[in-house]
């Protein structure tokens, strides 16, 4: 059973206690993780498949991101009535600040942002354009003088 945080050291642990414990040629993980690092799920679950002919993992709660990438390493996924995976949210270092993580999807995000901002402002240059030019600059003149703006 694991409950909690996967984290680097606790990967260590957990293959320790299971490496000294092995008794039998397949095994079930009980899983509930909010997630973690998303190295150490993948240690456990590349050890888990190495030394079991099977493992399979029991979800009887929450099992989200770095969770996910460790229960998805089973030959089989079991779920309780309240058994749920989450998103994979990997995280990535932070520049500047010692030993701190931002989720992967921060950046996606802000490049959506700024996609979206991006588009709207080029409509809008469009517009702005051939409206002050009161219809003597053309279209294609106004879109690429907005292109290039954007």
């Amino acid at each position: 059973m694991y409950n909690g945080e996967l984290s680097r050291g606790l990967d260590l642990e957990f293959i320790e206690t299971v490496d000294s414990q092995k008794s039998a040629k397949n095994a079930v993980l009980i899983l509930v993780s909010n997630g973690g690092d998303a190295d150490a799920a993948y240690k456990i679950g590349y050890y888990l498949q190495e030394v079991y002919d099977s493992f399979y993992v029991l979800l009887s709660g929450m099992c989200k991101s770095a969770g996910t990438l460790l229960a998805i390493a089973a030959k089989e996924l079991i779920f309780t009535p309240y058994g749920e995976l989450g998103l994979l949210d990997v995280q990535l270092k932070k520049e500047d600040k010692l030993g701190a993580q931002e989720s992967g999807l921060n950046i996606s995000e802000a490049f959506k942002a700024m996609e979206e901002r991006s588009r709207d402002t080029y409509h809008n240059l469009i517009a702005e354009i051939l409206s002050a030019s009161n219809g003597v600059v053309s279209i294609r003149t106004a879109m690429n003088a907005a292109s290039n703006m954007v």
